[in-house]
């Protein structure tokens, strides 16, 4: 009897697990949606695209809200710090020769290199816009006369035009980080040497948009399913 009340207390738990762990997964699901919900409702004239007229009757705080916690400034203990670890495989190594002994002035040149000591520095490279150049072959049929021309890839469809590189960043600057479009436009102006218009920030904005379309409809459609 016992035994058989334990087999049915296991079978309770283990069912209690799955469920437990389906429901982790569905709330973490609900807040990505809610918090990707929010950061379009935050959204006004001032930090996105959308014209003044659409801010409605919403008033901008100028005020912070947040109440003082007490605690002193910086990391708190117990914090998790984030220190700059040294890679392994390094992109540039540059290795500094030394000539002659710094106490007697003997020559080194001969000598064999005892040990390396080695500091890395983290930087950026040179922000730089790199311009690739589509060709299409262009060749005339020698038995029909047609002139016959290779087609371009939908990333090079205009003589000129941005790729997704760019789209993303601005999609990324203007959405996420919430930077207005004026100054999104002197960022890639002051970082490529390449200015980008409002409206060309406004095209790339649509076009993330419209590539995100179908998982913002299931996210709408999960919340409004959700047992929560």
């Amino acid at each position: 009897m016992i035994k058989q009340q334990i087999k049915k207390l296991q079978k309770e738990n283990a069912e209690l697990k799955k469920e437990n762990a389906e429901l982790r997964k569905e709330i973490a699901e609900l807040k990505e949606a809610l918090n990707s919900l929010k950061d379009q409702l935050n959204k006004d004239s001032h930090n996105s695209s959308k014209p003044p007229s659409s801010d409605g009757l919403k008033k901008k705080m100028t005020k912070s809200l947040r109440k003082p916690s007490g605690k002193k400034n910086g990391g708190q203990k117990g914090h998790t710090g984030h220190t700059l670890e040294m890679v392994e495989e390094p992109d540039i190594t540059t290795i500094h020769k030394i000539d002659e002994c710094e106490k007697c002035g003997c020559s080194l040149n001969s000598v064999e290199t005892y040990n390396l000591e080695s500091h890395q520095v983290f930087d950026t490279p040179e922000c730089k816009i790199e311009v690739t150049e589509h060709q299409a072959e262009m060749k005339r049929c020698p038995k029909c006369g047609l002139m016959n021309k290779a087609e371009f890839p939908p990333e090079a469809s205009n003589i000129t035009q941005y790729g997704n590189g760019i789209s993303s960043l601005a999609a990324y600057f203007s959405n996420y980080q919430l930077i207005p479009l004026k100054r999104v436009g002197e960022i890639f102006a002051d970082l490529f040497k390449r200015p980008v218009s409002r409206a060309t920030l406004i095209k790339m904005n649509k076009k993330t948009y419209e590539a995100l379309e179908t998982f913002d409809a299931i996210a709408k459609e999960k919340i409004r399913n959700s047992r929560v």
